[in-house]
């Protein structure tokens, strides 16, 4: 069985997890990191049945400004700091293990490329190396098709997650005076979030391969309900059985916008029959 959930919209979140609530095959939600800095959000969270599967961006669109300036200033235990406090704090309150890391990856030129990666290897392998006491995954978001032609985004993500994930981790207890920590863990590692906005006439191994689905731990599955648009049974059943057959090992979320509430308990059936496919 896979876990499949609602990715939930700003400003819905109670009502999707009422709607939520009657249909068993739905396991968790997803949601911005943002979600988590209210108390009164993280107890709604904490009281459904359906948990965190993943929140995204825990750092802000800006993450790559930002990590060129603290490895400039030389500032980054205080930023590592920042991102293991945010991550333990939303698996306190949702059981979260899964967290992405948008680093706009396209923003930088071919000639660029090479000095920026050997920049962002030593950061996101410090990341994934962070004593934090359960198994935790950061993912680097992908669009799938790619977001416009010649886009680099998914190259240079399995460039990363493959070179990092091949690093030795980093120590914590010299580096950033940790004196006690917990074990690395075996789901610790940089992975990929795929946002999928699904072209029926492309099959699921044509759009998420084999060279891809094993660094893959969230596929995002996009629909505007404004626009009139939906997934189709017969198409959720191939990615079923497809990853499945894949031995896929993350999660699957299902992410209507521009959704009314009023139709949310209708929205959260037609992904109940789809979750059941999983």
């Amino acid at each position: 069985m896979i876990l499949t959930g609602i990715s939930i919209e700003e400003g819905k979140l109670a009502a999707c997890l009422k709607a939520m609530g009657p249909y068993m095959s739905l396991k968790g939600m997803a949601g911005d990191a943002s979600l988590f800095e209210e108390e009164e959000t993280r107890l709604l969270v904490q009281k459904a049945a359906a948990k965190c599967l993943l929140a995204y961006n825990i750092l802000p669109n800006n993450a790559a400004d930002l990590l060129e300036m603290v490895a400039q200033k030389g500032s980054l235990p205080e930023l590592f700091g920042r991102l293991c406090r945010e991550m333990g704090s939303i698996h306190h309150a949702s059981e979260c293990s899964l967290f992405t890391l948008d680093l706009s990856f396209d923003r930088y030129q071919e000639a660029q490329w090479p000095t920026q990666s050997m920049r962002f290897q030593p950061m996101l392998s410090t990341l994934v190396s962070a004593p934090l006491p359960f198994d935790f995954s950061v993912l680097l978001p992908v669009s799938l098709p790619l977001a416009f032609p010649g886009s680099q985004e998914l190259a240079r993500s399995i460039e990363l997650c493959k070179a990092v994930n091949d690093m030795p981790r980093e120590n914590w207890d010299e580096r950033y005076g940790i004196d006690e920590r917990p074990p690395l863990l075996p789901r610790t590692s940089l992975g990929l979030c795929v946002h999928a906005h699904l072209d029926k006439e492309m099959a699921p191994e044509q759009l998420c391969g084999g060279d891809i689905l094993p660094l893959v731990k969230a596929i995002v599955f996009h629909y505007d309900v404004s626009a009139f648009e939906t997934l189709y049974d017969d198409e959720q059943a191939s990615w079923a059985e497809y990853l499945k057959s894949g031995g896929y090992g993350g999660v699957v979320l299902f992410a209507p916008s521009g959704c009314p509430e009023a139709r949310l308990p209708e929205i959260c059936q037609d992904a109940a029959a789809w979750a059941e496919l999983y």
